[in-house]
């Protein structure tokens, strides 16, 4: 390109025009034929194939934004803006600084002066500026006192335009500007002055600068200080320069005084090639983790995200610093241990990563160093507010909120007028399964502040992360990882409730309302100046500006406020769009309510529909021969080819001739043959009104009443009056749907009402499908495309009348998403039982006697240690306590609460005495972590006192109950009674009455419901919590701490925001916040915190107050429900035994093997649990138990109810006169509960009255689409049932909960991802199930569809009695305005005739009737495209010229403006002579090459023309009258003149003039070398005379051959890359092109391939045979669309050598696939996979780093559902992060398969299911390849001499040949090969024979059968892994018995030698010498000779095994 540039440039210089080039677009002007500057531009295109210059020519034409016109010579000037540009700049409510918007002025006011060369241009190019910044809502006075300050010494007194009134004035402003160097020109002086001389690493040899002479003096040394500046442009091969020149320059100017002037060597551009092109991928360092291997075990780096998530379980990579030294893990430093480095050290005023690098014995650091780190940037906090706290961090969950992140060290220069890839930032949001990108907003980007806009997020707590150069900011570099985060809000998200119209033209004014968070639309605007105040910056209609300002007026378009405002929709755009608004700062883009979503008619959603408007149609009537010219006036109309326009006349095509936005032209088709009586019309139904009241009955008659008024237009389907009077209203016209479906309609009004529908247009066939009394039509099928005649009338008497109609289409794709007008088919399944509940009556009886007390002694070494007593332990016990507090520990027992024990302690016992109303009770149990076992006895056995009883129920115990002395109410036993089925926490956490420090307790335990989820979830303590995040509000009483049970399910809570009274002023709340850091593991937890320490920490209240009183408490932000709490309590001391969270983790074994969660008898505990002793305990990773040394209030200090009860089942009837106590109850799972009994157990008997009935059992069928699920279980889960159903395609995603208890209960199964109505599930084969009478009843809840509410204008069309014209833009009709607008009738009275036509010559006379005296509007047409020019026109005959028509005979036809086509009696022709009339040029050199311009009549486009009798090639016809073609070269020796013959068909005219061929100085060619090459190409030696040294050009056929040398004889050059064929060589010299025209053949083609059969799953030996193969060549098979392999083992010229490979299909399956409900990465995709026997399938999966562990794996299992593994059945092992799995599947039938839980929390799993259905074969035909060419083959049937050939000839030659083109060329390819096919080593081997399976082989020679066909398979090998040596057992069938028939591979080269051989058994030994690879699994496949491979049963593998054998020498 250099050498063509410079040579151009010399060539433009020389000629006077102008060249210029502004990186790649060049600017030249031309002065010489416009074919030599495309033959010029196009030379350069064949050079390289990474050249390709794109070029345009003419008189005007676009530079960058200049547009230069060649104006007689002058080239002028003027600004150019893109058509495709819209007029957008920085709109003025953005949040810029004021001197950007002047700015923005004053630069687009000097371009249009610098451009602009004449005042009207400039004054034209300054309206455009001021509309468009008006446009963008510049107020006017601005831009007016903008331009005066620009124009400040010629303004005019007019404040219109132009604002210089004066030319002269304009063109001394404009040379003053013009001698100004514009700001790109300062900018390129300025980096030429301050270039990047030194921004590469200092080399060696520029830190050696020679030593001055120290004999010199500076002062006489002039130029000691000068620089010598010196700049290249970097490429990679010019790396080593800057050292070179240094080189350079030191070796010549050594010694000299130039010595003492510094060379300066800088690189101006630094970019690469890949820098230059486009990037479609992330940068890998985004993808990939950087890990390093140590003594082959892989560490991570501490910045690598997979470090921050395991740290503990991966060894760290060691981290060096800028000292050299390594840094020190783990060190402490302020009392804090860290594992990586930290921002946070000493003497860090800049927050750089360092560590400790030597510490003391104690881990302490001693001494620091900076790490060195990928990015040592600092993030210091983030917010949504423009200098906000970090604690403004919620926005919108709809995106759009922009993100200031502030901290240190980011990439600067992301925002560049030259994109950088080098310095770039990249944020990402970042929960707990999912990864976002938050769109960068570069131009507020700094090295200290980032900016970005949030996108559609859910409700949630992310993570902000940050990547600077493509390397993650870590953790560790965080000040605060909670203070960079982003919560999405519903809150915080502005929400449009209403919009007003949704459907209208564009440039229609819309309203909105809904709650917009702010005011504000306008800095502008009082109150909203300041940047803390939200603006609505923004509201868009698709992706057009709706304006709220007016900008011509500058005002609002109605009073804006925050729930309601209008905007104007300032595009012309027609279609479906939806509305968005944007807010600034804590808020963004909003959210529509769901209803706002309609459904157009083709099935997609919109919030506003707009439309095209037709206001006239001129002629409105027409010729019935068609042709019409309509003019069709409107706005709105398409111009793009996005929208398409297209136009009906009566429903007929009208043939659109010109479009504009406000105009049509089409020409009419032919009336239709038959006759209507009624036509659709445009969009919209037509609307009458009348007054009066019409009653029902009259109404739904068979006659309603008939409309009556003018009607009206709607263009929804729905009618709302606003007045009382009583009025009747019809809605008239059609409904025409798109598609045909069933369609249920709806009538929508408050009277009375009747809706009738035609079973097709005719209104008479209307019949009553819905009236008020019932409002919804049966099920109708409409056809699509087909008019339904629809009749609406409704009547209120009372006024106010609301008329609508709307539709629900059964069949869609659509689900419920977005839309609350698209409904999900829900079904339901309920299994109903007979209920008996549990019934035990208790008779008790009191005799009070003298009881003693049970006493035990406790001996227990000096340790921590926990007692239990009954189920529950006490708080923690430390060392040797008081006998008090050990006394205090056990009554805080719920199990002995609120009775008291009592404590006494010796020197090594606790002697706990019961009270005597317990008797004898159980022996205490105690857990320590003393190796020494705690000894408890039974010193006194225990008498019960008889005087209280407590009942025990499977092991649970009541409170002792006082039935003498008390008052015991049935309510009191009821509560005890429940209390059995609650969890009991210590009586210091939630019993106030107990617990005097407790002044407000929430218990959550009033009007308690709960369902079936288990109590530990639903709460803390008893039965129930709030989901809530309000702690505590109204309490009155001083407490200093905060007391609470929480259960969180996302990490968002940072702080608690608080009431606080002063006890000593409670007149006066104050609301400070304190933080807050839970635990959002979904668990419970249990906290206090001491809030009055806390806010004096903070400085909140004053060190002097002693105690506060908390009113108000609250977790901030409640995001999606997801805070529960229990056990709320204000209290004045802490619970007794509270554990402070540092005191964590509690639970634990005495060897610290605990590893939770564990299970434990079937269930999941993540702490310590219960044995059947009673004994805590826990369990390690392979489950294995042991007893726990202690356990937390989360673990064993709650007493848990063994059985849940089914809520409200509990009942309790008592009788104090009866001493009887009746209770009826059930377990949740229906299990049958024991017996109550009591304590003492002498003073009851209980009686069961009935017992619970069991839980439904058995299974059933269920039945959906004709497909059977059988044996379902009647009581399966309902996930179980989900997946299940899932299995099959049929269903598609369900979303399936179970509702009700084991007695009764309901599946509710709602199809998500599979739209419409479905057929309704039936249940069958029920008699299993039991217990009798139970009944499974399936039934529809809510069909899915679609809701059109109200029907829409693009679903409806007036009803017309004439013929209408109709626009549709873009496929959505338009509206027509007013009546009769759009009518158009074929009238024969508008229908001219045709009588009679004659010829003389070229001229004709037609006579008929209804012509038009105006000559030009009557158009005479010859055949389809032929013209005749009328030159005299009366109403009854028209004189017209043949102008442009081919030869021929064709007919006539005349058009008359206004009318159309004119019929005729019969049919008229002409016939149109074809003749040549002039040539040109007349002469030519005899090398041919130019071009010949032919010019006469009767051409066309089939025309050729011939020179001499030899062809004129490339021929292009224009208006029938001239042909351009390129002369051929003659063979003449002298100069002769030659015949021009033009053929047309069948007609041959000569030109009158002669060519000739002027041989003069005319170069000739005599020989090329070589004629025939390969792919390869190589050089050309072409010999003749006449060659020069001038202007030589080598062209193989139209592609440039480089000329590498030139003598008068001889010419040498490189032959250009080209496919295969016969090309021309064409020499082009200063003396015209050499002759004669010599060929060359490039010769690559393919004759047969042998054999032609063979396994599908490849392995087959296949030979290539043909011409010009080589090492270049690749051989596959291919169907058009997919290919397959065929691997090249050995190649010469003639014959290839190649196995095929498995040409089964690989199915691959991707993690990427999208769950309805936790989105991508979580379903596999495809989930169904239908293969064929012998593919192999592959999952591939893999996610984010920067994501909480996600693992996968794949798993067979039994069924759909099922988590038992398949045996024998495929498995990928453990689950990864990344991989993939492959498996070959040989047997039909279906397979299923999981993924067990990805997540940590074990709640997504992923399943499928692979479809194995029968092999079939496939027939492919060979490629052969080499680069980018396609070898050739015989193209058949092909044309010689007249002859038709369809296989091979020797016809005029002595091989067999055929032709590669359907026309004959030249060019023959040879049928026989000249190599011959190698027989086979193993000479009994044979090939397939398909015939046993009715194939056969292929009869065309280049295309092979893979077929399954007689094809063996391996079924196993043992063993499967092993090392050199090992033998190896095949198993399968149709092995061969000739051992040399088998080839054993493994891997894709080891063959196995063979030992022995049967059909059904090979055997193999691994050689000593075999290169297996020991590092990973081998492939391993048996192919038989000649046939291939055998298939595989499943994946087959053999693991190589490295041995040792001996060791040698044995010491050292």
């Amino acid at each position: 390109m250099a050498k063509w540039q410079t040579n151009i440039v010399e060539e433009q210089t020389k000629t006077g025009e102008f060249y210029g080039r502004y990186i790649d677009d060049i600017f030249m002007t031309w002065n010489r034929s416009e074919e030599e500057l495309r033959k010029l531009l196009d030379d350069v295109n064949t050079w390289h194939p990474n050249i390709k210059l794109d070029y345009k020519i003419g008189k005007s034409l676009p530079f960058l934004d200049v547009q230069l016109t060649n104006n007689n010579g002058i080239l002028s000037t003027c600004v150019y803006h893109k058509p495709s540009a819209e007029p957008f700049v920085t709109p003025f409510a953005s949040d810029h600084p004021r001197h950007v918007f002047s700015n923005i002025i004053k630069n687009l006011t000097e371009r249009a002066t610098r451009y602009s060369p004449t005042f009207e241009a400039f004054n034209c190019e300054r309206r455009y500026i001021k509309l468009m910044l008006l446009y963008n809502g510049y107020p006017s006075t601005f831009i007016e006192n903008e331009f005066h300050k620009y124009f400040s010494e010629y303004i005019s007194k007019s404040p219109f335009l132009p604002l210089i009134d004066d030319e002269q004035k304009y063109f001394l402003l404009r040379k003053q500007i013009l001698s100004q160097p514009t700001p790109r020109q300062t900018q390129v002086a300025l980096s030429a002055a301050l270039a990047d001389i030194d921004n590469d690493p200092v080399d060696d040899d520029e830190k050696q600068q020679p030593s001055p002479d120290p004999k010199k003096s500076e002062e006489n040394i002039s130029n000691i200080n000068e620089k010598f500046f010196t700049h290249f442009t970097y490429e990679k091969r010019f790396e080593t320069c800057k050292r070179d020149m240094h080189q350079v320059y030191h070796d010549t100017f050594k010694d000299t005084p130039a010595m003492y002037t510094k060379l300066m060597v800088g690189n101006r551009i630094r970019r690469q090639t890949h820098n230059e092109l486009i990037r479609k991928q992330p940068k890998k360092t985004l993808l990939q983790n950087k890990t390093i291997i140590i003594s082959s075990q892989t560490c991570s780096y501490m910045w690598d995200p997979v470090f921050e998530l395991s740290s503990s379980n991966q060894p760290m990579c060691p981290v060096s610093t800028t000292s050299g030294s390594t840094c020190s893990f783990p060190f402490k430093y302020n009392g804090v241990t860290y594992k990586t480095c930290t921002i946070f050290g000493p003497n860090n005023q800049d927050f750089r990563p360092q560590c400790a690098i030597t510490v003391d014995q104690n881990k302490t650091a001693l001494t620091w160093s900076f790490c060195r780190v990928p990015t040592d940037a600092v993030i210091f906090y983030s917010t949504v507010r423009k200098g906000g706290y970090w604690t403004l961090n919620s926005g919108s969950t709809q995106g759009g909120t922009m993100i200031w992140i502030h901290g240190n060290r980011f990439a600067q220069n992301g925002f560049n007028s030259v994109p950088s890839i080098l310095n770039t930032n990249t944020v990402q949001l970042v929960d707990g399964y999912s990864v976002y990108d938050c769109e960068m907003h570069n131009d507020k980007i700094t090295n200290t502040q980032l900016t970005c806009y949030a996108p559609i997020l859910s409700e949630g707590y992310y993570q902000i992360r940050v990547y600077v150069n493509g390397y993650l900011i870590p953790l560790y570099q965080y000040y605060d990882s909670k203070q960079a985060s982003f919560t999405p809000m519903l809150s915080h998200t502005p929400i449009i409730t209403s919009i007003t119209p949704q459907s209208g033209t564009p440039q229609s004014l819309i309203k909105l309302a809904g709650s917009f968070k702010t005011a504000c639309y306008s800095r502008d605007v009082d109150g909203c100046a300041q940047d803390n105040n939200p603006l609505i910056s923004r509201i868009y209609v698709g992706g057009h500006l709706c304006n709220v300002i007016d900008p011509i007026s500058g005002a609002t378009y109605t009073t804006a406020n925050d729930t309601a405002l209008i905007c104007f929709f300032e595009d012309n755009e027609v279609g479906l769009f939806n509305i968005t608004m944007l807010v600034t700062n804590e808020y963004g883009r909003s959210l529509a309510r769901s209803n706002l979503y309609r459904i157009s008619a083709d099935e997609n959603l919109y919030m506003f529909q707009s439309y095209a408007v037709i206001s006239s149609v001129t002629p409105n009537t027409g010729s019935t021969q068609g042709g019409t010219m309509l003019n069709i006036n409107g706005n709105y109309f398409s111009t793009s080819t996005r929208y398409p326009l297209v136009v009906k006349v009566g429903n007929q095509p009208c043939t659109i001739l010109s479009s504009t936005t406000t105009t049509i032209q089409c020409q009419t088709p032919v009336a239709p043959s038959s006759s209507q009586n009624q036509y659709q019309g445009g969009r919209g139904l037509q609307m009458y009104s009348t007054s009066g009241y019409t009653t029902q009955s009259t109404l739904s008659s068979s006659n309603p009443p008939t409309q009556t008024g003018t009607p009206t237009w709607t263009d929804d389907a729905l009618y709302v009056s606003n007045s009382s009077s009583a009025e009747t209203v019809w809605l008239i016209g059609f409904v025409r749907v798109p598609k045909t479906a069933t369609f249920t309609f709806i009538l929508d009004t408050n009277g009375a009402a009747a809706l009738f529908l035609s079973t097709n247009d005719d209104p008479t066939n209307k019949v009553l499908i819905a009236s008020a009394t019932n409002n919804h039509s049966p099920d109708i099928l409409l056809n699509n495309n087909t008019n339904y005649y629809i009749f609406c009338v409704g009547s209120r008497s009372n006024g106010y009348l609301r008329l609508g109609i709307q539709a629900r289409m059964h069949e869609t794709t659509l689900t419920a998403t977005t839309s609350s007008l698209v409904f999900n088919e829900i079904q339901r399944i309920a299994i109903a039982t007979i209920v008996t509940p549990e019934q035990q009556q208790i008779t008790y009886t009191v005799s009070p006697t003298n009881g003693t007390s049970e006493v035990q002694s406790l001996q227990v070494d000096n340790s921590i240690f926990q007692i239990g007593f009954r189920g529950v332990y006490t708080a923690i016990q430390s060392g040797r306590p008081t006998a008090s507090d050990i006394q205090a520990a056990l009554n805080d027992l719920p199990t002995i609460s609120p009775l008291l024990v009592s404590v006494t302690a010796t020197s090594t016992l606790y002697i706990i005495t019961f009270p005597e109303d317990m008797g004898d009770v159980p022996l205490i149990t105690c857990i320590s972590t003393s190796s020494n076992v705690p000894n408890i006895t039974e010193v006194v056995q225990g008498i019960a006192s008889d005087s209280k009883i407590a009942f025990e129920l499977d092991g649970q115990l009541t409170n002792y109950i006082d039935f003498i002395n008390s008052n015991v109410t049935q309510a009191d036993l009821s509560s005890e009674i429940n209390n059995l089925f609650s969890i009991q926490c210590p009586s210091s956490i939630n019993n106030a009455k107990l617990t005097r420090s407790i002044v407000y307790l929430q218990d959550f335990e009033s009007n308690c419901v709960y369902d079936q989820t288990p109590i530990t979830t639903n709460a803390f303590c008893g039965q129930c919590s709030a989901n809530d995040n309000t702690l505590a509000n109204g309490n009155t009483r001083a407490g200093n701490y905060l007391c609470f049970a929480y259960r969180i399910l996302n990490s968002y809570v940072t702080s608690i925001s608080l009431g606080i009274q002063i006890s000593s002023d409670t007149s006066t709340t104050s609301w400070p916040s304190i933080s807050f850091s839970p635990q959002a593991d979904k668990l419970w937890h249990y906290t206090c915190i001491d809030v009055r320490a806390t806010l004096i920490s903070q400085s909140s209240i004053d060190s002097t107050v002693t105690s506060i009183i908390i009113t108000y408490a609250q977790l901030n932000d409640n995001i999606k429900n997801g805070i529960f709490i229990d056990a709320v309590s204000i209290r004045t001391l802490l619970p007794l035994g509270y554990e402070d969270i540092s005191t964590y983790p509690i639970d634990q074994s005495n060897n610290s093997s605990c590893s939770f969660p564990f299970y434990y008898n079937g269930s999941s505990y993540t702490a310590c649990t219960l044995d059947n002793n009673n004994i805590p305990i826990c369990a390690d990773s392979t489950n294995q138990t042991y007893q726990c040394q202690s356990s937390s209030i989360e673990g064993v200090r709650r007493l848990y109810p063994k059985h849940q009860l089914t809520y409200n089942s509990s009942q309790v009837t008592y009788s104090s006169v009866n001493s009887q106590l009746t209770i009826n109850f059930r377990y949740s799972d229906c299990s049958r509960p024991t017996l109550f009994t009591s304590w003492p157990t002498s003073s009851t008997t209980v009686n069961r009255a009935s017992a619970a009935s069991d839980a439904a059992s058995g299974t059933y069928d269920l039945v959906f689409n004709s497909q059977t699920y059988s044996s379902i279980p009647v009581d399966i889960s309902a996930t179980d049932l989900a997946n299940r159903l899932q299995s099959s395609s049929d269903f598609g995603y369900l979303n399936v909960t179970r509702t009700g208890d084991c007695s009764g209960y309901s599946y509710t199964i709602e199809w998500i991802t599979n739209g419409g109505q479905k057929s309704p599930i039936s249940i069958t084969n029920t008699a299993s199930i039991l217990p009798a009478g139970t009944t499974v009843t399936p039934s529809i809840v809510q069909s899915g569809g679609v809701l059109f509410k109200p029907l829409s204008g693009d679903m409806t069309r007036t009803y017309q009695t004439n013929p209408q014209v109709e626009v549709f833009v873009g496929g959505y009709p338009s509206e027509c305005i007013g009546t009769g607008t759009c009518d158009f009738q074929w009238l024969s009275s508008q229908t001219p005739t045709v009588s009679a036509v004659s010829q003389n010559s070229m001229t004709l006379t037609i006579t008929g009737t209804g012509f038009s005296t105006t000559t030009n509007a009557n158009k005479v047409i010859i055949g389809t495209s032929g013209s005749c020019t009328v030159t005299s026109a009366t109403t009854t005959q028209i004189i017209c010229t043949i102008s442009a028509a081919p030869s021929g005979t064709y007919n006539v036809q005349v058009n008359v403006d206004g009318k159309g086509l004119a019929s005729a009696i019969s049919s008229f022709s002409v016939t149109i002579p074809l003749q040549v009339t002039s040539i040109s040029p007349l002469q030519g050199g005899a090398g041919g090459g130019y071009t010949l311009n032919i010019t006469g009549t009767g051409f066309s486009s089939s025309s050729s023309v011939t020179i001499d009798g030899n062809l004129c090639a490339s021929p292009a016809v224009s208006d029938f009258s001239l042909i351009s073609c390129t002369v051929p070269p003659t063979t003449a020796l002298s100069n002769t003149q030659v015949d021009v013959i033009v053929t047309s068909g069948s007609n041959t005219t000569t030109s009158p003039t002669q060519f000739t061929y002027d041989v003069t100085n005319t170069p000739s060619l005599t020989s090329a070398s070589p004629n025939v090459v390969t792919m390869s190409g190589g050089q050309l030696i072409l010999t003749g005379t006449s060659f020069d040294s001038g202007a030589i050009s080598v062209f193989i056929g139209t592609t440039t051959a480089i000329v590498r040398s030139i003598t008068s004889t001889q010419i040498i050059a490189d032959l250009p890359s080209l496919a295969p064929g016969l090309y021309q060589i064409k020499v082009s010299t200063a003396n015209g092109y050499a002759r004669p025209a010599l060929q060359i053949e490039y010769r690559f083609y393919v004759q047969t391939i042998s054999p032609q059969i063979g396994s599908l799953y490849g392995g087959s030996d296949v030979y290539v045979q043909g011409e010009g193969f080589d090492n270049t060549t690749i051989v596959s098979f291919t169907d058009g669309s997919n290919d397959v392999s065929c691997d090249v083992v050995s190649y010469q010229s003639n014959q290839i050598y190649c196995q095929t490979k498995n040409a089964a299909p690989h199915v691959i399956i991707s993690s990427n696939g999208v769950h309805p409900t936790y989105g991508s990465g979580f379903a596999w995709s495809p989930q169904f996979a239908t293969v064929q026997q012998g593919a192999i399938v592959e999952w591939q999966w893999s996610s984010s780093a920067l994501l909480t562990t996600l693992a996968y794996k794949v798993q067979q299992v039994i069924n759909g559902y099922s988590t038992t593994p398949q045996t024998g059945g495929f498995d990928s092992g453990n689950a990864t992060v990344s991989g993939s799995f492959s498996y070959q599947f040989q047997t039909v039938g279906t397979y299923y398969y999981w993924t067990p839980a990805v997540d940590q929390s074990g709640l997504i799993v992923m399943r499928g299911a692979i479809n194995v259905v029968a092999a079939q074969p496939r027939t492919l035909t060979v490629k052969v390849s080499s680069g980018s060419f396609t070898a050739q083959s015989c193209a058949f049937p092909f044309p010689f001499n007249t002859v038709t050939y369809s296989a091979c000839t020797s016809t005029n030659d002595t091989q067999s040949w055929c032709s590669p083109t359907s026309t004959y060329n030249g060019q023959r390819l040879y049928c026989t090969p000249t190599a011959s096919v190698p027989s086979s080593t193993c000479g009994s081997s044979s090939l397939i024979s398909p015939s046993s399976c009715s194939q056969t082989v292929p009869s065309n020679a280049l295309q092979f059968l893979f077929t399954p066909c007689t094809i063996g398979t391996v079924r196993s090998i043992s063993p499967v892994y092993g090392p050199a040596g090992t033998s190896i057992t095949i198993t399968g069938t149709d092995f061969s018995t000739t051992t040399c028939e088998n080839i054993v591979l493994i891997g894709s080269s080891y063959k196995c030698p063979i030992t022995n051989a049967t059909s059904t058994q090979i055997t193999c030994q691994i050689g000593t010498s075999s290169s297996l690879n020991a590092k990973s699994i081998q492939s391993f496949n048996v192919i038989r000779d000649r046939q291939g491979t055998l298939s595989n049963d499943g994946l087959i593998q053999f693991q190589f095994q490295a041995k040792i054998t001996n060791v040698s020498p044995l010491k050292g």
